[in-house]
Order: structure tokens, then C-alpha cells, then sequence
């Protein structure tokens, strides 16, 4: 049985935009937005952090 795309959805933080697996999430920020992995992950750490 197959989970539905909602459940399993990778959104865009910047648009909303729904992808279907986090390796199209990160080309669609890298080439849309210009935001890279490194990029993201950073400040998610930062944001963890207090910053």
C-alpha cells in the first residue's frame, strides 16, 4: 500500500511548494531560490542554537 504524497511530502520553506522526496526538495531550493543544503542546514543549527 502506498502512502499518500501529502504524508510523504517535502515542502518548500520558501514557497510551500510540495515535492515528493527530499533530493528534489534540495534541487528545487538550490535552483529556485538559491538556498544549497550547506545553506539550509546551517541555519537550521543556528535557529537550534538561539541565534
Amino acid at each position: 500500500m502506498a502512502a499518500d504524497f501529502e504524508e510523504s511530502a517535502y515542502p518548500s520553506e520558501n514557497c510551500g511548494e510540495d515535492f515528493e522526496s527530499k533530493t528534489k526538495l534540495d534541487e528545487h531550493m538550490k535552483d529556485a531560490h538559491g538556498i544549497t543544503l550547506e545553506n539550509r542546514t546551517q541555519k537550521k543549527d543556528n535557529e537550534n542554537r538561539g541565534r
